[in-house]
C-alpha cells in the first residue's frame, strides 16, 4: 500500500480513504486529451458568448458534443434499477476505480469543458436520492485536487435535469469569463436567498476555509430543508440542483428540466440554471432570446416573485 505522503487528503477529513493522487489533475488532463484525440471523448474547444440579463450573467457555448449524448427517459428502467453506462464503465474512462468507500471517478464522454468528470456510486443508487457524507467527502476530494477552480453539480431527479438514473455528480472547471452568482453569498451562517439579479428561488451558504466534510454536509442539509419546503409550497415535486465549489454550496428547487414550448432547446441542469448554457446550433441560441433568458430559467425553477 502506498504511503500517505504520496497523496493529498481532503481538508480535515479523518478518513484517509478519500485521498487522491498528488498528480490527479495531470493524470486527468493527459487521459482526457488522449481520449479526445482518438475519438472516445467528444469535445471541441468553444468560445464563450457572454450575455447580461438584468444582472444575471449567462455564458453561451455552442458544441456538437451533446448531439450524441444519451438521456434516459423518465419511465426508463435505468431510473430505478441497475442498468446504464455507469454500472461497468470502460477502463479507458476510469480515473479512479475507487474513491472512498462508495464512489468511482470517471471521465465524461460528452464535454463542453476540458475536462469534465463524473463521480458515480460504484454500486447502484438512485439519482433521486439526497447527497450523503460520502458524496460530499468524495466531491471535496476532487475539488481540492485541482489548482484551477472547479465546481460540482448534482441534478436530483428528472426535473432537475438528470440524464441518467444512476447517482452521479459532475465536476468541471468554473467559467473563466462569467461570474457564478452563488459566489456572492456572504455568510456561512445566514442563508443567502435573494442574490441580486437571480429570478428564481435559491439557497446558498459560504464554506469556511477550515470546514470539514461534516460541516459541509450540515450546510447542505440546512439548504435542503429550505429547498424541500419551497418545493412543497409550490407543489412542484421533488427535483432540485446542487452546485458546490471549495468556497460555497447552493441549492435550487426545480419544477421541470424543459417546458413544452421549448422542445428544440436542450434540457437544463444545474449548470444551465447557473447561466452556463450549451446550445447545439445558432437556431437554439436564438430560441433563448425568444424564451426570455432569465424568465425562462424562472419557469424551470420557482420564481422569486412567487408566481406560479
Amino acid at each position: 500500500m502506498s504511503s500517505h505522503s504520496e497523496y493529498e487528503l481532503v481538508r480535515n477529513t479523518p478518513d484517509a480513504s478519500y485521498h487522491v493522487p498528488n498528480d490527479l489533475s495531470r493524470q486527468v488532463l493527459e487521459r482526457f486529451d488522449a481520449l479526445v484525440e482518438n475519438g472516445e471523448i467528444l469535445y471541441t474547444p468553444s468560445d464563450a458568448e457572454l450575455y447580461d440579463d438584468n444582472g444575471f450573467e449567462f455564458e453561451f457555448r455552442q458544441t456538437t458534443a451533446f448531439n450524441k449524448k444519451p438521456s434516459t427517459a423518465a419511465n426508463d428502467p435505468g431510473r430505478t434499477s441497475a442498468v446504464g453506462p455507469f454500472i461497468n464503465p470502460r477502463s479507458s474512462i476510469t480515473i479512479l476505480s475507487r474513491l472512498g468507500p462508495k464512489h468511482r471517478l470517471l471521465l465524461n464522454e460528452f464535454c463542453v469543458w476540458r475536462p469534465m468528470l463524473l463521480l458515480t456510486t460504484a454500486e447502484y443508487a438512485m439519482q433521486t436520492d439526497d447527497l450523503d457524507i460520502d458524496d460530499i467527502s468524495a466531491s471535496l476530494a476532487v475539488l481540492n485536487a485541482f489548482k484551477a477552480p472547479f465546481m460540482m453539480i448534482y441534478n436530483c431527479g428528472v426535473s432537475g435535469g438528470s440524464s441518467q438514473g444512476h447517482k452521479h455528480m459532475q465536476l468541471h472547471p468554473q467559467p473563466e469569463k462569467s461570474r457564478l452568482f452563488m459566489s456572492l453569498a456572504d455568510s456561512a451562517e445566514t442563508i443567502s436567498d435573494r442574490i441580486p439579479g437571480v429570478p428564481y428561488q435559491h439557497f446558498v451558504l459560504q464554506i469556511p476555509s477550515d470546514a470539514t466534510p461534516g460541516h459541509v454536509l450540515r450546510a447542505y442539509q440546512r439548504l435542503l430543508r429550505e429547498t424541500k419546503a419551497s418545493l412543497q409550497t409550490a407543489d412542484a415535486g421533488e427535483g432540485y440542483n446542487v452546485v458546490m465549489t471549495r468556497d460555497w454550496i447552493g441549492l435550487i428547487p426545480r419544477r421541470i428540466a424543459k417546458t413544452k414550448d421549448a422542445s428544440d432547446v436542450f434540457g437544463i441542469n444545474a449548470a444551465g440554471m447557473m447561466g452556463l448554457i450549451t446550445v447545439r446550433s445558432e437556431h437554439e441560441r436564438q430560441r433563448w432570446k425568444e424564451l426570455g433568458y432569465g424568465r425562462y430559467l424562472a419557469r424551470l425553477g420557482i420564481p422569486i416573485s412567487g408566481e406560479q
